[in-house]
């Protein structure tokens, strides 16, 4: 580039960058046309082309680079806790209750028969431990208050209460054991308890020793007929036995399953599903 004076410098100078710029176009479009047949021409940036001075000189300015940021690490995923290794806590065990046991002659659909008079063992299985006291009662049938049996104190040897069986008796058992907090824990018999009548002491009596009825025959086989039951919880007077232990039985609190004329006064049961109580070593034997 020839230069001249002031006023004409940048005319000349202008000029200079428009050949520099045709000559550079000329230059592309010879290598273009140089590139062999089906191979496309690589295209060129100006960057890549020119250097910086060089683009100074055509009056384009030099790109300005923007500063490479520095990679950005990958989080890494949050780890979770580990599950533990220990067991898996169950569902919190209900407290114990247990159940109540007693001594009955017979029972039925769970019922159960008492002995009128005779003094029986209620125990509560299985109670809860821990109590200050367990009290026993008896819950009517009838609408009315329960009636307190006992309590035990000292369940050291077993929790339980003695208790005498009264006449009549129709109602449940029930049992209350008492903590010092405040609190209980309670078990009943879900079923009937019933007794009748308490025989006397001095005579020979039998009664029924399952679910069923004593049977009264009018002799002394099974072949006869029947005609009067004794019910559990009650009782016939015993007056005397055969050699193969057959009872001649009173039959006056018996309950007649066949009315005759006349009602008999005694009837003849075998040795079987009965219980004898009172003074019965020394029954008359009594020939058939």
């Amino acid at each position: 580039m020839v230069q001249s004076r002031r006023d004409d410098g940048e005319i000349q100078a202008h000029k200079s960058q428009t050949y520099a710029r045709g000559s550079l176009i000329i230059w592309v479009v010879v290598l273009a046309a140089c590139q062999p047949v089906g191979t496309p021409a690589p295209t060129l940036s100006l960057t890549e082309t020119l250097s910086p001075h060089a683009l100074a000189a055509t009056g384009t300015a030099a790109p300005r680079l923007l500063p490479t940021m520095p990679h950005s690490p990958t989080p890494e995923p949050a780890k979770s806790a580990p599950a533990t290794s220990g067991p898996i806590p169950g569902p919190t065990a209900a407290p114990r209750v247990g159940l109540l046991s007693f001594p009955s002659i017979s029972g039925d659909a769970g019922n159960a028969v008492l002995i009128a008079g005779d003094e029986i063992t209620i125990v509560w299985e299985e109670a809860p431990p821990g109590a200050e006291r367990y009290e026993f009662t008896f819950e009517p049938e009838d609408v009315g208050p329960a009636v307190l049996l006992g309590e035990d104190l000292d369940p050291s040897d077993g929790v339980s209460v003695r208790w005498t069986v009264p006449e009549h008796l129709a109602g449940g058992f029930d049992a209350v054991a008492h903590f010092a907090d405040g609190g209980t824990i309670s078990v009943g018999w879900s079923a009937m308890i019933y007794s009748g009548t308490a025989p006397p002491a001095s005579i020979c009596v039998l009664q029924s020793s399952t679910v069923g009825v004593v049977m009264l025959f009018l002799e002394p086989t099974t072949e006869s007929a029947d005609f009067a039951d004794v019910y559990p919880g009650e009782y016939a007077e015993v007056l005397g036995r055969t050699t193969d232990d057959w009872f001649l039985v009173d039959a006056g609190m018996a309950h007649l399953t066949f009315p005759r004329d006349p009602q008999p006064a005694t009837g003849w049961t075998p040795d079987h599903g009965l219980v004898l109580r009172g003074p019965c070593e020394d029954l008359p034997l009594i020939d058939e």
